[in-house]
């Protein structure tokens, strides 16, 4: 990857109309004072191929540039499985009114307690960027 933001480039679902492609000039379009959580629940989603001078928080830098007040990703490859697991408990948590950070938290102890995805490399990928209310 490109060590500048320019040259980062999302795929989203594709449709009829697009190639689900969304570059950051495109996301830079968007301004959105209301935009409070972006959730990018694919592996990898927010890691990076060089961690060491770009860090994971790159992508969460691009969507913060368009307003978003938080950003939940995965840093590395997980299990469709246990991703569903871990998204399914955190917007449970959200919609008994916990916080981000609070919701990220009690879902990783549920797949934790769960046993099946108990293993770090399970539920430990899951960083939330910004604002942790």
């Amino acid at each position: 990857m490109d060590a500048s933001p320019a040259g980062i480039q999302l795929l989203l679902a594709r449709d009829s109309t697009s190639d689900g492609t969304v570059t950051l000039r495109a996301l830079s379009a968007v301004q959105n004072p209301y935009l409070q959580l972006v959730v990018l629940s694919a592996c990898d989603a927010i890691g990076s191929s060089d961690p060491i001078s770009q860090g994971p928080a790159r992508t969460a830098e691009v969507f913060s540039l368009i307003g978003a007040k938080s950003v939940l990703g995965g840093l590395w490859k997980v299990s469709d499985k246990s991703a569903q697991v871990v998204m399914a408990a955190f917007y449970q948590g959200l919609s008994r009114g916990k916080s981000r950070a609070e919701a990220l938290q009690s879902a990783q102890r549920a797949v934790i307690e769960s046993k099946q995805f108990a293993h770090p490399f399970y539920w430990a990928c899951f960083a939330l960027y910004g604002n942790p209310r």
